[in-house]
This record gives structure tokens, sequence and C-alpha cells, in this order.
């Protein structure tokens, strides 16, 4: 799901999304959820609501490929809450990760917008991805740190949590 959002108040909630790229030769850049910005020189006055929603990111990346469950251009504009991400690709050089952030400060408290999650990613030491020119790659204790966010959140590796175990048919799409 893309949404070029501009200052318009935007709900996101309770759709299960399942993308799988296996036996594609090619690379895919893969994103569950985005929620852009837009090109609106007046900013949004409320956050985009992002809630009980279930992303399944499966198959592998090919060089230079990538994928998260949610991305967006800065958090402090999205109010993500209650979903249920895993991600269990493979491959790629940038990584396979729970979030992606154009920009964010560690001052900012995003406790109240990013919380009560549950993430299931392969290596939870590259948990979030961080910047558009320069990139940063944060594991889960660190992001946690930068952003004071996801204080009742749960991230397990995939080997711990498969998720064939969470899931009803995930070659169908059906979570």
């Amino acid at each position: 799901i893309f949404v070029n959002r501009n200052n318009a108040s935007l709900r996101i909630d309770n759709n299960q999304i399942a993308l799988n790229n296996d036996n594609i030769l090619s690379f895919a850049n893969i994103q569950g959820i985005t929620v852009a910005a837009g090109t609106s020189s007046v900013p949004p006055t409320d956050p985009a609501l992002v809630v009980y929603n279930s992303i399944y990111l499966g198959g592998q990346s090919k060089p230079a490929g990538f994928s998260v469950g949610m991305s967006t251009s800065d958090f402090s504009k999205v109010d993500f809450r209650n979903n249920l991400i895993v991600n269990e690709r493979s491959g790629g050089t940038k990584g396979n990760m729970a979030v992606y952030a154009r920009q964010i400060t560690s001052a900012e408290n995003l406790n109240d917008l990013l919380n009560n999650n549950v993430y299931i990613i392969p290596d939870t030491s590259v948990f979030a991805w961080v910047g558009s020119a320069v990139s940063y790659y944060y594991g889960w204790k660190a992001w946690a740190e930068l952003t004071k966010a996801d204080s009742q959140s749960f991230v397990y590796p995939v080997n711990d949590m498969p998720p064939a175990s969470l899931f009803s048919d995930l070659q169908n799409g059906d979570l």
C-alpha cells in the first residue's frame, strides 16, 4: 500500500498484505505499507493512522534489493500501532527489516505514535534503516533508544516464530 498523503487525514487499517517474489530473476524492493509526506507546502495537522494490519514479506532479495514492512518519510507524522509485520525475505545487499524512515532525530519521542506492534524479522540486529543520502542501520535496542518508541512492542527472529505457524495459507495470502 503506497499513500502520498499531502495535507489530508488518513487511516490505513485492518489490511492483510502478503508480498512474495519467489522465482523472479530481477531484484524487487518490497515495502508493505508506505506513507509519503506528499508535496503540499502545508504539513498534515494529524498523524496518519496505520493500525491493525498484518504484513507478510517473503521470497528472496536479489543483489541491491531490500524489504521493509513499514516505510515513511517521517515517523513523527504516522501513528503506527497494533500491527503485525513478518519479514522472512533473504538475500539482497541493503537488508530485510521491519521499518524504514527517511529522517528521524534522536530528540523525537515516538512512543505514543509507534507502539504495540509485533515484528518478526530475519535478523534483530538489523531492525531499521534510517536515512536517504547517508544510511544508518539500527538493531532493535538501538532503534528503541533512538526513537523512544516501541516500548510495548515485541520483536522475534523468524527462526523463533515461523510465519507458517501464524498464518493460514501464506502461498495464497491468507493471513
